[in-house]
């Protein structure tokens, strides 16, 4: 049986550094700036009518989170809708728990809350809805971390005693 692969995604061109000429990376950039025109934001901000009052609770907040994400478009909102639900029926499910406890009785006797599978399904769905749209801490720790390689490729002394000047005027007048 042949095993098929999955080409590596590649890194913006705004994080890459060492072999690559300006030409290529100003290229890539053009490319990129390109692609991410095609996508529109329009529709994120209408919320599904699917949703209950619990996912549209979560669907606002990851809204506003993700808001800082320049690369989150119309095409992910369906994983933004599942990712809202999943956390609404969650919190629907974890308070069942608490109101009814880890045990419930039966004309058998006591078994574990069936919710407590719920929370555990959801939470494992939950989790690798989160990684798609970069919103597990590891994640973000990871994009930060490429953020802080692709700013430090412009810290040269200069710059950084400029901003630095900068900023303090900035606090001195503000």
């Amino acid at each position: 049986m042949e095993k098929i692969s999955r080409k590596k995604a590649r890194k913006p061109a705004d994080t890459l550094e060492g072999k690559y000429s300006q030409k290529d990376l100003d290229e890539r950039k053009k490319k990129e700036q390109e692609f991410a025109e095609l996508m529109t934001k329009e529709d994120l901000k209408n919320i599904p009518e699917s949703l209950n009052e619990y996912g549209v609770k979560y669907y606002e907040l990851l809204l506003k989170q993700l808001e800082r994400i320049q690369l989150i478009t119309d095409i992910d909102k369906p994983s933004m809708t599942n990712l809202a639900s999943h956390l609404g029926i969650i919190e629907q499910a974890r308070i069942h728990v608490n109101e009814n406890g880890l045990m419930i009785p039966t004309t058998h006797g006591p078994k574990p809350n069936p919710h407590l599978k719920i929370i555990k399904d959801y939470t494992a769905s939950y989790l690798a809805l989160a990684k798609s749209l970069s919103l597990t801490p590891e994640m973000r720790q990871h994009m930060q971390k490429l953020n802080e390689e692709s700013i430090s490729q412009f810290a040269s002394e200069e710059n950084v005693e400029f901003l630095n000047k900068v900023l303090e005027k900035k606090l001195n007048n503000g």
